[in-house]
């Protein structure tokens, strides 16, 4: 019996040295996407309370990019929070150096309860970056029954 047990160890450890040596990691992912590269929530998350949506980008595009921002609760849309038209990279493409830019929004929440502030392209909703916040009630106000 201690033949197996040395059998599985041995099996274990080559299958992460393996693991390691392809370069699987087990991390969250990059928030990013091709055009969208961060997104940070800022303020007091609560009711009322004044929030800033910063989104930064990079254009490598030769084209005109819109994007818009919005909230939502679940899949429904709450408020369509900003929107930016990125004007195009000159001579871009893929293996251009891109220019990066930033934008912020600001906005309040009206009803406690968990959010998703989303940004995506018009032309590609698939192109989008997102982040969760849970707002709670305004300090002083009780909680609906």
């Amino acid at each position: 019996m201690p033949d197996v047990n040395r059998l599985a160890l041995l099996l274990l450890t080559c299958s992460a040295v393996l693991l390691a040596a392809c370069g699987v990691r087990f991390v969250d992912a990059d928030p990013g996407t091709e055009f969208f590269t961060d997104i940070d929530i800022s303020g007091e998350m609560t009711v009322g309370a004044p929030l800033t949506v910063y989104v930064q980008y990079e254009q490598f595009y030769p084209v005109d990019l819109n994007f818009h921002c919005e909230l939502r609760r679940k899949k429904e849309l709450v408020k369509r929070l900003g929107e930016q038209n990125v004007v195009p990279l000159e001579n871009g493409g893929p293996d251009q150096t891109p220019f990066p830019g930033a934008i912020a929004f600001d906005f309040t929440v009206d009803a406690p309860g968990t959010y998703i502030v989303e940004c995506l392209t018009e032309k590609d909703e698939d192109n989008f970056i997102g982040d969760e916040i849970t707002i709670s009630p305004a300090s002083g106000a009780t909680p609906p029954p």
